[in-house]
């Protein structure tokens, strides 16, 4: 008897031993898991800031050997902008979508100034089609699509933007938004606006 309470209180011993180091290793992995979620957001922040100054367009039809640069100042003209090289910094478009969809076109402002004053311009001209283009560009089996212009977001906002978007259908949420990188919602005209960050912000939103 006096054996087994020994080996009983050894056991019990090295049970709290390890009951201890298997606690301390779940605060660490939390405490771990908590700085890499810190990481990514300002890894995102920094790619989004580096994004200040782009816009990405879609819909625009793709002809071959065709001109990218053209193609940007053709929709600047269209919205009522000279668009050159003293405006635009660099355009190309981005890899092939799976769908066989045009590949959109990212622009990038010497200016964020000019920047916003394409996207204002675009919320003027809120029917802009592939009809609208002047040249070549004109194709009438797709000339009623419309050309999207949208402030360019990194991959992760990207996939949250489409998440506030589900979330805007489900509530019946009123307004969604985009401004300098960040996604913006409000319920209605009177009720207050929420920075949309990270999954979890939604539920905030009323």
């Amino acid at each position: 008897m006096k054996k087994l309470n020994l080996i009983l209180k050894k056991q019990e011993q090295t049970l709290v031993e390890h009951l201890g180091r298997i606690e301390l290793l779940e605060t660490n992995n939390s405490t771990l898991r908590k700085e890499n979620l810190e990481l990514k957001w300002q890894i995102n922040d920094l790619e989004q800031y580096s994004r200040t100054n782009c816009v990405e367009i879609s819909g625009v039809p793709e002809l071959k050997n065709e001109n990218t640069m053209s193609v940007v100042e053709a929709v600047g003209t269209d919205l009522g902008l000279n668009l050159d090289s003293y405006t635009i910094d660099t355009c190309h478009q981005l890899k092939k979508n799976f769908n066989n969809q045009p590949r959109n076109i990212i622009v990038k402002f010497v200016r964020r100034l000019d920047k916003e004053e394409f996207l204002r311009c675009r919320r003027i001209k809120q029917n802009l089609s592939v009809n609208d283009l002047h040249g070549d560009m004109r194709n009438p089996a797709n000339s009623n699509n419309t050309i999207y212009i949208n402030e360019s977001l990194t991959f992760y906002n990207r996939q949250l933007c489409a998440k506030a978007r589900a979330f805007k259908r489900e509530k019946n949420i009123k307004f969604l938004w985009i401004r300098n990188g960040k996604i913006l919602m409000r319920a209605n005209k009177n009720s207050k606006i929420f920075d949309i960050a990270s999954e979890t912000d939604l539920n905030d939103v009323h």
